[in-house]
């Protein structure tokens, strides 16, 4: 009777399809080249300061970081233009119409103080500096979409937010909360400010829930705050029996687990992909609702149908798992990697660390559903700003070796493999995207520095120096 029960909805089911028009969406289907969003700019003249890509060079501890822009012809400084000192460590974000770049940069890295904030303009390389007189270090930064205000989120064990108006050059809002703030993103609109973090003690542990947060941007009052009990995010107990008593932070007694978390580009939306298992959580913070969805392959209707009564098998959390989550410009997919490190007693007092690649998925935001699974050694993407390549990068097999592969999202197959480079989005003056790479090669004792494009290494020199190049969402 159950049977026919089945057949009879199956069936029902097969007519009703037949009357719905529309298309599927597919990971595999190819996308003309012509429909794919690109970003306008104009061809820079070689050797300009459009066409050339600003860096942050490393001179030291007496040094600190430099601000030069970088002719991607040769990989050297452009002349004419004067550095802009950032001291030790630095936050940065692009403004959205890319012709402003906005800087933190502090005068010491072990205890962070300074704040200065350094507004530049992209076509002139002129700096405006103010001094925010921050006591820690910036933890998220963000503009507003006109690009009017800069929403800044800084400390170490709690938050002090404050809103910086770039007409006036002036803080306008400042707020303290009791959380640390790990990503921070302006409304669609504009008026509020979304926020993502957690409660931490020791400047490391995270025993409690992570936090989501909707703050009005306009005074730093809280429209909406709530715990999201399911996900846990930063160093954690190994198991509920370890007492207060344990030092947490000696081998085996904890965890550290990092979700990937990506906000939607044209909804306030933020997708966390779980660490410690396979489950995806959506923020909605216009609806103020949080909804979680295991990560399953996608099925179709009538393996939906008979699976209704199936079980679900948990994976055993490991020592430690990390991943990375983007999201295509339209909201339809997200793409994440991530690796598991667990850990092995030797001997006494000595530890061995095995990690394990997780690959890459292809997830469907509104539901969760995994459209496609690559086995790959990534552990670190980035999506170009068009959405037309996903940039995976990974470690070879020898000290050092590291590489980059490209991935095609109109076709879902990967296209090159790039050796020897950790190739990360930034941008030119003119705000043109374009890839960039330093890595330390331990046997020629320099860095080796590349830009690319989607195809090719364009360019290639070696360093003395570190550069730290400024890399785009």
């Amino acid at each position: 009777m159950k049977k026919n029960m089945i057949l009879l909805i199956a069936f029902c089911l097969i007519l009703t399809a037949c009357g719905v028009s529309g298309e599927n969406i597919s990971p595999t289907k190819e996308v003309p080249t012509d429909q794919i969003a690109s970003v306008p700019s104009p061809t820079p003249t070689p050797g300009s300061l459009a066409s050339s890509i600003p860096v942050a060079v490393w001179k030291g501890n007496s040094g600190g970081h430099l601000l030069v822009p970088i002719d991607p012809a040769n990989g050297q400084a452009l002349p004419g233009y004067k550095s802009i000192s950032l001291g030790q460590s630095f936050s940065h974000a692009f403004s959205p119409n890319q012709h402003t770049l906005a800087m933190v940069g502090f005068v010491s890295s072990e205890h962070p103080h300074g704040g200065s904030l350094h507004l530049i303009d992209l076509k002139t390389w002129e700096d405006q500096v103010y001094e925010l007189r921050l006591d820690s270090y910036v933890n998220a930064m963000s503009f507003s979409p006109d690009g009017r205000q800069l929403g800044i989120a800084y400390g170490s064990e709690e938050s002090q937010v404050l809103i910086f108006d770039l007409g006036h050059g002036i803080v306008t809002e400042q707020s303290s909360i009791d959380f640390l703030v790990y990503n921070m993103n302006f409304t669609a609109e504009g008026n509020g400010l979304m926020v993502y973090g957690s409660e931490i003690k020791g400047n490391e542990i995270s025993p409690h829930p992570s936090i989501a947060a909707l703050f009005d941007s306009t005074d730093l009052s809280i429209r909406w705050i709530t715990e999201l009990k399911d996900i846990r995010h930063g160093v954690v107990p190994k198991n509920d029996k370890i007492g207060s008593q344990t030092d947490l932070l000696q081998p085996g007694q904890s965890i550290y687990l990092f979700p990937g978390l990506t906000f939607a580009t044209d909804h306030n939306l933020l997708y966390i992909v779980h660490a410690d298992e396979d489950k995806l959580t959506t923020v909605d913070f216009d609806r103020e609702t949080v909804k979680s969805t295991e990560i399953r392959a996608h099925l179709s209707w009538i393996e939906r149908l008979l699976s209704l009564t199936a079980g679900v098998a948990h994976a055993k959390v490991a020592e430690g798992t990390n991943k990375r989550a983007v999201i295509s410009p339209d909201g339809q997919f997200i793409y994440t990697v991530g690796q598991r490190s667990d850990l092995v007693k030797i001997k006494d007092d000595e530890w061995q660390v095995n990690t394990i690649p997780l690959g890459m998925q292809i997830i469907r935001a509104d539901d969760g559903s995994r459209l496609a699974y690559y086995d790959t050694q990534a552990s670190e993407l980035s999506i170009s700003s068009d959405g037309r390549y996903l940039y995976l990068r990974g470690w070879g097999d020898t000290q050092n070796s590291t590489w980059t592969q490209v991935f095609d999202t109109s076709t879902n197959k990967f296209v090159i493999l790039l050796e020897d480079v950790w190739l990360m989005p930034t941008r030119r003056m003119n705000g043109a995207p374009i890839l960039a790479s330093s890595v330390w090669m331990d046997n020629k004792k320099e860095h080796h520095n590349a830009i690319a494009d989607s195809q090719s290494v364009l360019t290639e020199w070696s360093s003395s120096n570190y550069l730290a190049w400024l890399i785009t969402p």
